[in-house]
């Protein structure tokens, strides 16, 4: 799902709300996210899942073309762990 077919179905859902404000939100509520992502802090959405960054170590990797040791950098990546309530409802179909 595109954030602007969820902008229309909340846009649907709260209907006296124009869909530029709902737009505006999403983007807000996004950057917002990605600012605490950045600063290291964990996400957690009650009945929705929680997102955090994980740090990855600097390891000598291999260049598949000429064999070559490559010097891979450390970097974090994001991880997703889904909640219960997400789960449950996913699992259920409902």
């Amino acid at each position: 799902m595109k954030r602007s077919e969820l902008a229309l179905l909340i846009h649907r859902q709260l209907r006296p709300v124009p869909l530029d404000d709902v737009e505006y939100a999403l983007r807000v509520i996004q950057e917002g996210l990605i600012e605490a992502l950045r600063q290291g802090r964990r996400i957690e959405i009650r009945d929705f899942g929680n997102f955090r960054i994980h740090a990855r170590r600097a390891r000598t990797g291999r260049n598949p073309k000429t064999g070559e040791p490559v010097l891979v950098p450390a970097k974090g990546y994001m991880r997703f762990s889904p909640g219960r309530g997400l789960r449950l409802r996913i699992q259920s179909g409902s």
